[in-house]
């Protein structure tokens, strides 16, 4: 009867764990997406809360090379664009890559992971002192 209670408050401290472990993962993605949807969509087609911009070029895929033009107005330095729930944010200006670049703050690597191969680990994706390195690599003297 002790050792029964004593698991059932172990569950209970597991479940209270696992709840607010949950509860600091959804507030910070929350935090996120209040970020993200700042930057403006450009107002080229329907924006759908789950589905993003998919209902709108779904049966039309011209629509995406008619929109890509738009996206990279001089004007227009960042634009988002969602594919479902996940962003893709088109920066199109030099000064806007410029300004990606040069940061050091650390980056998302899982964000990236697809590009990874492609990219490799160099100065977008790389940040601290690996970053500081490639970066004074590239700095004119």
């Amino acid at each position: 009867s002790v050792q029964c209670l004593a698991k059932m408050d172990m569950v209970g401290w597991l479940l209270a764990a696992a709840m607010v472990w949950l509860a600091t993962r959804l507030f910070t993605l929350a935090l996120f997406y209040r970020r993200l949807l700042a930057i403006p969509t450009g107002g080229v087609f329907k924006y759908h809360w789950l589905l993003g911009h998919l209902p709108a070029v779904r049966d039309r895929p011209h629509l995406l090379k008619e929109m890509l033009p738009k996206f990279s107005d001089e004007a227009r330095r960042i634009r988002r664009f969602m594919i479902g729930p996940m962003p893709l944010v088109c920066v199109s200006h030099p000064d806007t890559v410029a300004i990606i670049l040069k940061s050091s703050h650390p980056k998302n690597r899982a964000s990236y992971a697809l590009l990874l191969p492609f990219i490799g680990d160099g100065l977008l994706v790389s940040s601290g002192k690996k970053w500081a390195r490639d970066r004074r690599l590239l700095t004119h003297a």
